[in-house]
């Protein structure tokens, strides 16, 4: 199940002339996610825009009384509708471009050498153990045959002796 939620807009930093509390410049982003089988994909806009603020006018809001929401209608506002719904979709597509499934675009020459080099390695070592296991199998044999002497010497000494 996919969780979408809608574009979020943030403040990220405002700039302000201190004698007056005049805000000229808004940092902000843009962001939203979307969550689809455990996995969150991403999308984030960054910039900045020009704030003109007339301290002689009756609304003129200082650096100290602007909220948030505020500070976002302005950027908004100075960004003009189509180049917010612009950035929104941007936001999406590259939700969208996460989601996509890529190939991979590599050398079929280097990955048959990568394979063939890898089954050569893959053969050695069965190879090793195929050696290390007759080494084994080998002393095995060898001490079931000194056994075997050896019960056939204890057999064979009381007939010697009793003759």
């Amino acid at each position: 199940m996919a969780t979408l939620m809608a574009t979020l807009w943030r403040i990220v930093k405002l700039n302000a002339h201190a004698d007056s509390g005049a805000v000229y410049e808004a940092h902000w982003e843009a962001l939203d996610y979307e969550e689809v089988e455990g996995n969150t994909h991403n999308g984030r806009m960054y910039g900045k825009v020009k704030l003109e603020s007339d301290v002689t006018s009756e609304n003129f809001i200082p650096w100290i009384e602007v909220t948030e929401v505020i500070a976002i209608e302005w950027v908004k506002a100075n960004l003009g509708q189509e180049k917010v719904t612009e950035l929104e979709a941007k936001i999406s597509s590259m939700i969208n471009n996460s989601k996509t499934v890529t190939v991979e675009k590599k050398l079929p020459w280097v990955e048959v050498a990568k394979a063939a080099a890898n089954l050569a390695k893959q053969e050695d070592e069965a190879a090793d153990t195929a050696a290390d296991l007759l080494v084994q199998a080998a002393l095995r044999q060898e001490d079931e045959a000194a056994d075997t002497a050896a019960d056939l010497l204890v057999q064979a000494a009381p007939r010697k002796g009793g003759d």
